[in-house]
C-alpha cells in the first residue's frame, strides 16, 4: 500500500504515452532512482516504527505481523524496477504486456506451490518477495531489449 501511494508510476504514466522514445530513455533511469530514494526511505521507516504503529492502532495480539510487515518491507526495494512497466502502456509496446503478465503470473504460482507447500510462513513471505523481484526484472528485460534497443 505505501509503494502505491508513493509511486511516480500514478503520476508519469499520463505523461510517458505523450513523451517520445527519446526522452522517455532519458528520463526513466532519473524516475527509477527518485522512486528508489522514496522507498529507502520508506523501508526505513517501516523498519523503525512499523511496529509500534501496529501496537498502537490493533494491540498486541497483532505483534506477529509487525515481524511479517519486516519482512515484507524488502519489496519496497524492489518495487522502483516498477517503473520500467510504464513504458509497457505505449501503444507501440502494448503487444508485450501480456507476455509481462503471464511470466510473472507463472513463476509466482510456481514459487507459491514450491515454497509455501515446503517452508508454510516463511515460504509464504519469500514467495512474495520473489513474485515481486520477477516482475521487476521482467519488466527491465522488457524495456532494455524490447523498447530501449529498438529503433524509433
Amino acid at each position: 500500500t505505501l509503494s502505491g501511494m508513493f509511486g511516480i508510476s500514478n503520476i508519469t504514466l499520463p505523461r510517458i504515452l505523450k513523451w517520445e522514445k527519446e526522452k522517455i530513455i532519458r528520463i526513466i533511469n532519473k524516475l527509477f532512482l527518485l522512486q528508489l530514494l522514496i522507498n529507502i526511505m520508506l523501508f526505513i521507516a517501516v523498519i523503525l516504527f512499523g511496529p509500534y504503529i501496529i501496537f498502537f492502532i490493533f494491540g498486541k495480539n497483532y505483534q506477529l505481523s509487525a515481524n511479517i510487515i519486516k519482512y515484507l518491507s524488502i519489496i519496497l526495494i524492489i518495487n522502483p524496477l516498477g517503473v520500467y512497466n510504464l513504458v509497457l502502456y505505449r501503444r507501440d509496446m502494448e503487444k508485450y504486456y501480456p507476455i509481462y503478465a503471464i511470466t510473472t503470473a507463472l513463476l509466482s504460482i510456481i514459487t507459491d506451490i514450491i515454497l509455501i507447500s515446503n517452508f508454510k510462513f516463511y515460504g509464504a513471505i519469500a514467495s512474495a518477495i520473489l513474485a515481486n523481484v520477477y516482475s521487476g526484472l521482467i519488466n527491465y528485460t522488457l524495456y532494455k531489449t524490447k523498447f530501449y534497443n529498438t529503433p524509433s
